[in-house]
């Protein structure tokens, strides 16, 4: 009976190890060899929308724009996988993180927390952004969809009770450079 045991327990382990050498093989473990490649270096242009804010709305000045307006400039795109991050060039550690399905779906979000520059009054403002972008990657390459950004701004301290969430809608291009 213990050589049963022992002759099972080395086959056992033989294909285990076998196993594990060819899953090692062929480079990609992911189950979707066919995913689009998208990193690289592109120039992305937002058009954004007028930001409501409530229940107030924060004083003028500061950092964060609560009109509406376009902004270029340009993003890198890093992916392995189904995995990416896109951040604006030479500032990778401000990353978003995202996902892109066999489809061409690709979905980032972030968020981030800074102080911004002081308001009217020389008011502090710290700043809650959540940014979500939900694109698609088209046939020219380039990469086109939604952006959503959110604002919680906090008087004073980034622990203070919430003075104003300000949310807004956009449009973002990718381009290729």
């Amino acid at each position: 009976m213990r050589t049963v045991s022992i002759r099972l327990y080395l086959a056992a382990a033989l294909l285990i190890g076998a196993g594990q050498l060819l899953a090692g093989c062929g480079g990609s473990t992911d189950n979707s060899p066919s995913l689009p490649r998208v990193a690289g270096t592109y120039s992305i242009t937002e058009s954004i929308d007028t930001a409501p804010c409530a229940p107030v709305d924060p004083p003028p000045g500061g950092t964060v724009r609560l009109e509406a307006f376009s902004q270029t400039y340009d993003v890198q795109i890093t992916q392995s996988g189904s995995t990416l991050s896109l951040y604006e060039v030479g500032h990778p550690e401000s990353a978003e993180a995202g996902t892109i399905q066999a489809d061409s779906t690709i979905s980032f979000s972030g968020e981030f927390v800074f102080q911004e520059a002081p308001r009217e009054g020389n008011r502090v403002f710290f700043v809650d952004l959540t940014i979500t972008r939900d694109l698609q990657l088209q046939s020219t390459g380039q990469i086109a969809g939604s952006s959503s950004y959110v604002d919680v701004f906090h008087e004073g301290a980034s622990t203070a009770p919430v003075y104003a969430t300000c949310s807004r809608q956009g449009a973002a291009q990718l381009v290729p450079k």
